[in-house]
């Protein structure tokens, strides 16, 4: 009889060191973001997003004869307009977050192909290229619950590559719809695992500032993004509290937004959306 036991992958290590590929020269070429097929000329033309550290660029990869998303470090210029170097903490977070969604290996978590650096010094790290939309912007489409519900097989898909996740002692903390990639043929992606907590690894004092800087971060005048999935316990700033149970308390938002149209709480500002998060009685349904 055939044993019916599954072994479950060990836990996620060595996230803080490691050796990083050089880059073959000539591997990789840029792609046109909006036109598809054509050679890229400027990275800008070429890129497919960008966050507050880094940016993602379309690429063909001559090796494997595919395209995939470059994601590399970007750094705001300096008052006369030069380039500045990454910061200390932004190399190690990159790093870290290349290297916890290399060790992730579930359907819908964006697989990560290489880690490299160019003959300049600048990181990178290539994945797959996913097209389609974001959670966020599915549900801004949708006009009645009929049409929401429609998006529930991706919820279940997020919540299956989440327990994953946890079963690896890793936790997401930042789960939140723009960080959800639905994809053109069916396919449910969790992306941007840069601030992801490793329970064998607790933060330190400056990771811990980093992290919260990054869950009030605000994006394209979005000021009430990501604090509007916030626990109480990241709300009040306990890090040290964060525990699978933060991103059990996300994938609850979610859902609240997927049957009712908006979460359970809002504010002006994210002040006021963390006094909610900490203070208010979660509405029902």
């Amino acid at each position: 009889m055939a044993d019916d036991t599954r072994s479950a992958p060990g836990p996620v290590t060595n996230v803080e060191a490691g050796p990083v590929t050089t880059q073959a020269e000539g591997r990789y070429h840029l792609r046109h973001a909006s036109r598809q097929g054509r050679l890229a000329l400027r990275a800008e033309d070429a890129e497919l997003g960008r966050g507050g550290i880094a940016r993602v660029l379309l690429a063909y990869d001559n090796h494997l004869g595919r395209e995939v998303a470059i994601k590399e470090l970007v750094t705001p210029p300096t008052g006369d307009g030069a380039a500045t170097d990454p910061s200390e903490q932004a190399v190690k977070r990159f790093l870290r977050e290349a290297r916890v969604t290399g060790q992730l290996e579930h359907p819908a978590i964006m697989p990560v192909y290489e880690l490299g650096r160019r003959e300049d010094g600048s990181l990178y790290y290539t994945m797959k290229v996913v097209r389609g939309r974001t959670l966020e912007a599915a549900l801004a489409e949708c006009s009645d619950l009929g049409e929401r519900l429609t998006l529930l097989d991706h919820f279940v898909g997020v919540c299956n590559a989440v327990a994953y996740a946890h079963s690896r002692g890793v936790v997401h903390r930042d789960l939140k719809p723009q960080n959800i990639m639905l994809g053109e043929f069916g396919e449910t992606v969790v992306l941007d695992w840069g601030i992801a907590k490793i329970q064998s690894m607790p933060d330190g004092p400056s990771d811990e500032n980093a992290v919260l800087g990054q869950l009030l971060h605000t994006m394209n005048g979005s000021a009430m993004g990501t604090p509007a999935y916030m626990s109480p316990e990241q709300a009040s700033g306990s890090n040290q509290d964060v525990d699978e149970s933060t991103d059990v308390w996300a994938l609850g938002v979610l859902l609240f937004e997927l049957l009712t149209g908006r979460p359970p709480f809002v504010g002006k500002t994210p002040a006021e959306l963390i006094h909610a998060v900490q203070n208010e009685v979660i509405p029902r349904v």
